[in-house]
């Protein structure tokens, strides 16, 4: 998870579309850049390489293609979402407001 303090040096590209007549009603769409994904990630498998114990391998060591293969893909990707999603989110309330936000 990316450290509070360091959540507002995360450029995103934040875009408003206006989704019906309404005008009170707006989608905001989010680009998260690949350095920002690319450590999340790394977070994500270091966590998992330091819980899971393997026979033959040392502790910490686990290659990711095992740990993908032992927790599923699908349940990582999840994660790495989750982790961006609260940490976006949070960024998101900060700049807009909580009662803009539904």
């Amino acid at each position: 998870m990316i450290k509070k303090e360091e959540i507002h040096k995360i450029t995103m590209e934040v875009e408003k579309k206006t989704l019906t007549e309404d005008k009170n009603i707006e989608e905001i769409e989010v680009k998260i850049p690949a350095m920002v994904y690319n450590s999340v990630r790394d977070k994500i498998y270091r966590d998992l390489q330091d819980r899971v114990k393997l026979p033959g391998f040392r502790h910490g060591k686990i290659p990711r293609q095992i740990i993908d293969s032992m927790v599923g893909k699908e349940n990582i990707n999840a994660a790495i979402f989750e982790d961006i999603a609260r940490d976006v989110s949070y960024k998101l309330i900060k700049e807009y407001g909580d009662k803009n936000l539904v």
